[in-house]
């Protein structure tokens, strides 16, 4: 028996029912709770659980007294530093020399009850954005539509004083669309719900498209978009149109921050995986902002990217995806001298 005892797994602790102090304590319960076994053999009932918690505590242990077995899931317990974990505790009655004890089998729970917590959070969180944004999302829409049925001239003869207010207000509405549209997409990345279709495809094709398009808006900035395709690079396995979306993000930031000079896209291999960058001649990135970039509305110091119309989802969200190709994203920058953003994909994703 002692043997046994000495050595289980779960802490186990037997008390004198009269006096509540301990007269026996495992290995086990002696690490869980932080004492070493001469410090415990001098605590009782009333010394390991928070005081709120007491009255429950003495209850069960009354009812153990009285001979009935009891199993408390997730019971609180308390340290010998004062913090908390969670415990199942089973409960029954054990005899030695003709007097009866109580026998206390405790099973730490605490991780088990935390991943429950944090997945109960995590669902809340998300049936909380997707109730927001479909709300959010229809009149947002109608709001849009009402504004270009008055610039059509649908409702009468308008000024161009009254046409310029309505086309910032459309583009605001068009702005917050985006930004509705973008959290949507980001809950379903991270709550696995959205399909990835990762079929074998051209990266040199894919990011031509790409630039082909973004060319125009670089244009108008009076930018000069060059595209270098790498040679000999394989066909990859990777869904087209996140992919497109991840360039389009990384493309769309590079125009955004770069006042004068060229943007650069180049396609090539490095280490087996199929690479992507794009870099820019603007404004760069402080060291102390790198960190931000790829979290959910980052945004860069000194509120710089909301006054240039970014909402910090662009990032997260082709972060969420590259990380979906089994690939890594990440940024190189030098304030002043401008950005290269990086994106990796494997040759062979699975599908």
């Amino acid at each position: 028996f002692k043997n046994l005892f000495e050595n289980a797994g779960e802490g186990i602790i037997v008390a004198d029912p009269e006096s509540k102090k301990f007269k026996l304590v495992n290995k086990a319960i002696c690490k869980m709770l932080d004492y070493t076994p001469e410090e415990l053999l001098n605590k009782g009932i009333m010394d390991i659980h928070p005081k709120n918690d007491l009255p429950y505590v003495l209850d069960q242990f009354k009812r153990q007294a009285q001979g009935e077995f009891s199993l408390s899931r997730d019971m609180p317990v308390k340290k010998k530093d004062g913090s908390v974990f969670y415990a199942d505790v089973n409960a029954t009655t054990v005899t030695f020399d003709n007097k009866t004890y109580m026998a206390g089998f405790f099973h730490d729970t605490t991780e088990q009850k935390l991943a429950m917590q944090k997945k109960a959070s995590a669902e809340a969180k998300a049936k909380f954005t997707l109730m927001v944004s479909h709300e959010l999302r229809s009149p947002v829409i109608t709001i849009t539509q009402g504004i270009d049925r008055i610039l059509n001239g649908k409702t009468g003869e308008i000024t161009e004083e009254t046409k310029n207010a309505l086309n910032t207000a459309k583009t605001t509405a068009e702005r917050l669309e985006r930004l509705i549209s973008n959290v949507l997409k980001l809950q379903q990345i991270e709550a696995k719900k959205l399909n990835f279709d990762i079929v074998e495809n051209d990266l040199n094709a894919t990011t031509q498209e790409v630039c082909s398009v973004m060319g125009i808006l670089a244009r108008e900035k009076e930018l000069e978009l060059v595209f270098m395709a790498g040679p000999d690079i394989p066909r990859a396995k990777f869904d087209k149109d996140k992919i497109v979306q991840v360039i389009t993000n990384l493309l769309s930031n590079a125009i955004k921050f770069t006042q004068t000079g060229i943007i650069t896209v180049t396609t090539s291999l490095d280490n087996g995986m199929a690479q992507v960058s794009v870099r820019d001649t603007g404004m760069g990135i402080k060291t102390e902002d790198m960190g931000r970039l790829f979290q959910a509305f980052g945004q860069l110091e000194g509120n710089i990217g909301k006054k240039m119309g970014g909402t910090g989802l662009g990032l997260a969200i082709s972060k969420e995806i590259i990380t979906a190709h089994h690939g890594r994203i990440w940024a190189e920058s030098e304030p002043g001298k401008g950005s290269v953003f990086y994106f990796t994909l494997p040759l062979d994703t699975p599908a």
